[in-house]
């Protein structure tokens, strides 16, 4: 499990990848980033992208991050990130690089300010 980071101590870009990088080396089948089971589907771990807030959900999985840290290591910094409908039709939920992937268990959605 990550350790918590609130809004008011949002990650950078590469701070966010360095921590997901740091959490896939030791996850483990069925490990989330959070408390799951406490916390669900509520704000872990808080970016700051281009002057936007986002957050990845506590219920996110080592497969999801995995997935996305092999979309970061082709992509580079140059990954981008869309905004896409979350499931209740919401345009919040990130998808990633010129396909816009959908990653499963990979819970980040961005913030209105």
């Amino acid at each position: 499990m990550m350790d918590q980071v609130r809004r008011a101590d949002a990650l950078t870009p590469d701070e966010f990848n360095a921590r997901l990088v740091e959490f896939g080396r030791d996850a483990r089948p069925g490990d989330t980033v959070g408390d799951a089971v406490k916390h669900g589907g509520k704000a872990w771990i808080w970016v700051r992208r281009l002057a936007r807030h986002y957050h990845l959900n506590a219920d996110s999985t080592g497969d999801g991050v995995a997935e996305y840290l092999g979309l970061w290591v082709r992509h580079g910094s140059s990954l981008q990130w869309t905004i896409v409908p979350n499931a209740r039709g919401r345009m919040n939920k990130v998808a990633f690089g010129p396909e816009k992937r959908e990653i499963p268990g990979f819970y980040l959605y961005r913030v209105d300010d």
